[in-house]
Formats: structure tokens, sequence, C-alpha cells
């Protein structure tokens, strides 16, 4: 079975598309109906569906305001292309027994944000419509502005792979996403995601809770490729705090954040190849108690206003341990280049920070100074 790639563009988009299948969108208006099992969509008489892929990788929108309500379905059969009745069989169940709905089979939607489009991501505070293996690309020049939190709550999965939000691989202008609200941007609430290629920025005045990206819930397993979040105006108070487990964040752009760049990381958490640079606090940041096996590589941490590494042991539990650090480039930071320190807490058992593995990594020109405290 194939999965879908569905395409956002802001300029050439429109609302009545499904993103996937042939590239001038097959649509009509109220006219499209379910049968009782929601599998079975009939649609507009005459609708010639030959350039219909019935592989998966091809989505039927069908503009369902019901909440909790599926817009987006892989199509996997069709039948009575041309006639009075055709139809298209979807893997997902749409709700039963609709009737007069707009319907669309391909084309270009304009926004991921929107009201119909955002159901891909989370649908009514439940799992959203985009299943494991499905791919939301944003094409080159794509800009959009979220007024508020951008939740993700559906799990890709070992078997059909992670879902993935991305911007189209060598776009000439790098998709971006800004936000306005003081608050988280997106929050990945489940497993198994991959974000890539695209830039955020936040507009909001008030800099004091802005995140980009989150991890909450079972939020894990999430990669993080080639993003920017280094906008030297429209910034954000933190970039990236992954909060669970398994995170993988790579080759991104990290800077000007209000506060720290990235922080809070838990299990075997992965930074490798990022450019993290004028902070206002600590280019990264720790104090989870359950952060064991993190892993730093190759990445550059520069021109931030505190430490360029900062861990905290808090006494509630041991920090953790097995940290290896191999490569990293620690230079120009007003703090320490690296710094751990230990605060009492009720836990008379803390033991700090233990197994840190040191190889490679370069001190340069940090003020207070260049290697750990």
């Amino acid at each position: 079975m194939a999965f879908p790639t569905i395409l956002f563009n802001s300029v050439t988009g429109t609302v009545l598309s499904s993103g996937a299948g042939p590239s001038t969108a097959l649509s009509g208006s109220v006219d499209a109906s379910t049968d009782g099992t929601g599998l079975i969509v009939t649609l507009t008489a005459g609708t010639d569906l030959t350039n219909v892929s019935t592989l998966g990788d091809h989505v039927i929108f069908l503009n369902d305001a019901t909440a909790g309500n599926r817009n987006f379905g892989s199509i996997i059969n069709k039948a009575g292309s041309g006639g009075a009745t055709p139809t298209v069989t979807v893997s997902s169940a749409f709700g039963a027994g609709l009737a007069g709905k707009d319907w669309a089979i391909g084309g270009i939607r304009k926004a991921i944000g929107a009201t119909e489009a955002k159901k891909l991501f989370d649908n009514n505070g439940a799992s959203g419509d985009a299943m494991p293996g499905w791919i939301m690309e944003m094409q080159s020049g794509h800009t959009e502005t979220i007024a508020a939190t951008f939740d993700i709550r559906r799990a890709g999965d070992r078997t059909s792979g992670p879902i993935t939000l991305r911007g189209a691989a060598g776009a000439v202008t790098l998709p971006i996403l800004t936000f306005s609200n003081n608050g988280n941007a997106i929050v990945m609430r489940n497993n198994y995601w991959f974000l890539q290629d695209f830039e955020m920025r936040n507009t909001n005045a008030t800099k004091t809770a802005s995140v980009a990206m989150i991890g909450a819930g079972t939020g894990s397993m999430v990669t993080v490729t080639r993003v920017v979040i280094a906008h030297s105006t429209d910034k954000f108070w933190k970039a990236i705090t992954p909060a669970n487990s398994g995170w993988y964040v790579r080759d991104c752009n990290i800077g000007f954040c209000a506060a720290t760049g990235i922080e809070t990381m838990g299990l075997n958490c992965r930074v490798v190849g990022n450019w993290i640079h004028d902070c206002t606090s600590h280019g990264i940041n720790n104090a989870s108690t359950s952060a064991i096996g993190l892993f730093f590589c190759g990445n550059l941490v520069e021109t931030n206003g505190g430490d360029g590494f900062h861990f905290t042991d808090t006494g509630a539990n041991d920090l953790g341990g097995g940290y290896i650090f191999i490569g990293n480039t620690i230079a120009y930071n007003t703090g320490d280049g690296f710094e751990i320190s230990t605060v009492p807490g009720a836990a008379t058992s803390s033991r700090g920070i233990t197994a840190l593995t040191f190889l490679n990594n370069i001190f340069a020109n940090n003020t207070n100074a260049n290697n750990s405290n």
C-alpha cells in the first residue's frame, strides 16, 4: 500500500482540495454522501475517476463539520467512473449516512492551520485524520500565520512509518509558520513524527511563554531536522523542549531565543549538528530528573547570554548518566562553556550526573570558563 503526500501552498492552494490526487482537483458542492458504514462515498454524477489512484496515495476531502468526524480519507477503491453514481472507498470511515457534503480529490490545499486541514493533526481533541506513513508537505514559499497552539495527536508507528510535516525538499524559499500567541506553538502529544525543512517564527510582543516545539503526554520518538527557529525579531521564548524520550534534533538553526535554545530533555535524546546561538540565556539547558543517555555531537553553541551547556541536578532524583559529548564547539558564551551544578533536595541519595564522556570538543572564549564547573 502506498501513502499520500498532501500538498500545501499559501499562494496557489484552495480550500476545496484534498492535496493528494490529480493535479487539478476533482470536486463537487453539497452533493456527496456516504453509505451506512462511512467507507463508501458517492460523488457528483458524471465524475471521471480515471486518474484517481486506489493504491492509498490519493485522498478524498469530505467537508463534514460534525465534531470528531473524519474529513480526509485514503482511497482504496473506486467504481462507476463517469456514471450516475461514481463512488470511492476509503480505508478509514467517514461519518455514516452523510448527505449534501462538499468534496474534493487532488489539487493543493491552502493552509495547514485552516479549520478543516487542522483536522489532519488534531480532530476535536482526539487523533487527527493523518495516518501512519502520511506526509503533509508545504511547498516552496508557503507562509501562514497561526494564532493558537497547534496540537499533534495521532501517532505514527513502526509498521507503516512515522507521520511527517515537512517543507518541500530543496525549496528555493523555505516555508514559514508564524505563530502569534505567547504560548506553545507545536505540541507533540504522540509518537513517531518527523518535522523537517521549514522555519518557525513568533510575532507576539511578549516573550515569556512561547515555545516553538514541545513534547507533552506521550510525545516521544520525534525527529526534528533542518528546522529554522532563529529570527532576530520574531523570536520564541524557547525553541525546543522535548520533555519526553527519544527526540532527535539534527541540523537545525536555533537562535535569538528570549530564554534558552533547547532544554528539558528526557531519556535517550540526541542533539546533533545544530547551530545554537544568540539566546538570552543558555544554549542548551537541562534540569530533568529522568534525562538519561543524552548524546550531543557536532553542535556549534556560541554567543549565548548564559552557559553553552548547563545541567542542573535538582536533588529530587539523580539527574541521569551516560551523557556523551563529541566534537562540539562551545565558544563566546557569556557564562561557562559547560556547567554542572547540584541543588540539594529532599532526596539524600542524589549523586549528580554520572558517566560523562567528552571527546574532541572545543571550548573557546567563553567569558567565565571554557571547561566544566
